[in-house]
């Protein structure tokens, strides 16, 4: 599903439409994110929270970057270093 915010609308009600529509297209994308994750992990793959690994996940998250269709895997590496990066 694509969302978009309708372009007839104007000023407060644009404001409260984009805020919506924005909550729920990453609330639609964190779903696919969450899919993918527990596919991943069902299939064993591990260590996604251990910090010897950050510099390998960086790396393999730009190499799919620009690989249209990759965009869960991209931000799925990319929760995974911000988690490391948490105090």
């Amino acid at each position: 599903m694509k969302f978009s915010v309708p372009r007839t609308l104007e000023g407060p009600q644009r404001e409260i439409a984009e805020c919506r529509v924005l909550c729920e297209c990453v609330d639609a994308f964190a779903k696919d994110m969450k899919a993918k994750l527990c596919s991943k992990a069902v299939k064993g793959w591990r260590e996604w929270d251990n910090p010897k690994h950050e510099t390998a996940m960086a790396q393999e998250m730009f190499r799919i970057a620009d690989v249209h269709g990759q965009e869960v895997d991209v931000a799925n590496f990319a929760m995974f270093l911000w988690n490391l990066s948490q105090e």
